[in-house]
């Protein structure tokens, strides 16, 4: 197999569906990580203008390009969503540990403060999407942002949640207080201090 081929196969999650039980059920992330998430990755490996994009080391190559392809959105927000996620903590709540703790305090006082505004925005939305967690020059902050849209440049992006109902509904129909806590189970927090000090770098 070639170099361009390898960099090209669709990106596997960091265990089977059946190890993000019970926070996220298998055939919820059957669907959504098995054919939402791939039919958006094969729609750009299929097309010879857009497949380069796959071989580049950043994590959201279609935003961070001139492409305005929809699949590229789609996959870029879902390959961000993947990337940050692990197996459940069998502890409740992942906590945040190091710098970027030290960056949540810095910015929401503490990480219980930092919870309730994740979970408090999310309760105000009445919209699919994402919820972003940035940082900018002023430091961390919280954003929704409708469909697949991205954040822009200025704002890095350091975690995502997709509030697609496709992402929860299964589990957690209306809930999505329960869905948000879930998520902060399965959180990998390595990932986003590893986000945040490429970007400080």
């Amino acid at each position: 197999m070639s170099e361009l081929a390898k960099k090209t196969e669709f990106p596997s999650l960091v265990a089977p569906c059946g190890a993000f039980e019970p926070v996220l059920d298998r055939l919820t992330l059957e669907i959504h990580h098995g054919r939402i998430y791939k039919e958006a990755f094969s729609q750009i490996a299929r097309d010879k203008k857009y497949h380069q994009l796959l071989c580049e080391e950043k994590e959201m190559p279609f935003s961070s390009s001139s492409c305005r392809l929809e699949a590229g959105r789609v996959y870029d927000c879902h390959q961000f969503y993947f990337n940050g996620i692990t197996p459940p903590s069998l502890l409740g709540l992942r906590l945040p540990q190091g710098k970027i703790l030290a960056q949540i305090q810095k910015d929401f006082i503490s990480f219980e403060s930092f919870f309730s505004a994740v979970q408090e925005l999310t309760q105000r939305v009445n919209e699919v999407g994402f919820l972003w967690c940035v940082y900018t020059k002023r430091g961390m902050g919280l954003r929704f942002l409708p469909d697949h849209q991205t954040p822009p440049s200025y704002e890095r992006p350091l975690f995502c949640i997709d509030l697609w109902e496709h992402a929860y509904f299964l589990r957690y129909h209306e809930r999505k207080d329960a869905y948000i806590y879930g998520f902060f189970r399965i959180i990998d927090w390595t990932v986003v201090q590893n986000r945040l000090e490429k970007i400080k770098k």
